[in-house]
């Protein structure tokens, strides 16, 4: 699959087209954000190609999600069951686009898995600059983004996530994770 070529507005905000294919990926909850996103890439550009993927926790919402997609005639072979958090199953693949609800939940019930990641993986998995309070996942959910983003040299990627203040402000043991997402990478 051909990356999405970008080209920006003359004040550098959201691309505008210059698309010929790519890949969407999201926390998929019911589909809105997914089905929102390939609306808006399709709407820029009608000669695009997206492909949807997500993963969902739920089970009632995935099986909605999958639903909603197949009424839309979408493909929904790339939306997972499962905690992206602790059994990422779309782990080798990197995203154009990538959006999120919020996700600010307690991760107590994974908290294993995640140490474990960050301390044998350290920065080569997820979580490698640092883990915020287990009453929080908001900063692990944009970690994990991070982490789905595409190299620079290959047209980098967008991510739209929607976070109260919490992550971003507050928290020393989250301090680290905050400096490595506002360094690597460019936020608006």
């Amino acid at each position: 699959m051909d990356n999405i070529g970008i080209a920006y507005n003359a004040d550098k905000s959201w691309p505008v087209a210059n698309v010929t294919s790519g890949e969407c990926y999201g926390g998929c909850g019911t589909g809105g954000f997914l089905s929102e996103g390939d609306e808006y890439i399709q709407s820029i550009s009608q000669q695009v190609t997206v492909s949807l993927h997500g993963q969902e926790l739920n089970p009632e919402s995935y099986a909605i999600c999958k639903a909603d997609m197949l009424i839309k005639g979408q493909d929904v072979t790339n939306i997972k069951l499962g905690n992206t958090l602790s059994d990422d199953q779309l782990a080798d693949n990197r995203f154009d686009f990538m959006l999120s609800p919020p996700f600010g939940v307690e991760w107590k019930k994974v908290q294993k898995q995640i140490t474990d990641e960050h301390s044998e993986k350290g920065f080569n998995g997820r979580f490698g600059p640092g883990l915020p309070r287990v009453s929080d996942g908001s900063l692990l959910f944009l970690l994990h983004l991070v982490s789905k983003m595409r190299d620079p040299r290959e047209g980098g990627s967008r991510i739209g996530i929607i976070l109260n203040g919490s992550p971003l402000f507050t928290g020393v043991p989250a301090r680290a994770s905050r400096r490595f997402v506002a360094t690597c990478c460019r936020t608006i």
